[in-house]
């Protein structure tokens, strides 16, 4: 089973030919997006997190990093995604917080 089937749940047949907005959680505004769009245009490459959807529904954090591919005239000719779940980071991180802001003992 691919990495990308564990954590999406899409088949690399039904993702071929998608666009990234089949992974789309709805959770980020248009502001974002541009946001995005123009740290591209400006560098060539955008690194953040990002909230997707698997096929089930199920929202997931990931940490996306894309990179503009150019030719010789150094155009931008297409885009290069690559994507990590942290979802295990983000739960490790909330129960860090947690245990250094509340005593065991009080529960306070």
């Amino acid at each position: 089973m691919s990495d990308s089937l564990e954590i999406t749940g899409y088949s690399e047949s039904e993702a071929i030919g998608q666009t990234p907005r089949l992974l789309a959680s709805g959770q980020h505004d248009s502001a974002f997006y541009a946001s995005m769009w123009h740290q591209l245009a400006a560098d060539g490459h955008w690194q953040g997190e990002i909230s997707n959807r698997r096929k089930s529904g199920e929202l997931y954090p990931s940490w996306l990093t894309i990179n503009a591919v150019r030719n010789k005239a150094n155009l931008t000719t297409h885009f290069v995604a690559v994507f990590a779940d942290i979802s295990s980071l983000k739960h490790a991180q909330a129960r860090l917080d947690y245990q250094a802001h509340h005593d065991p003992l009080t529960g306070l």
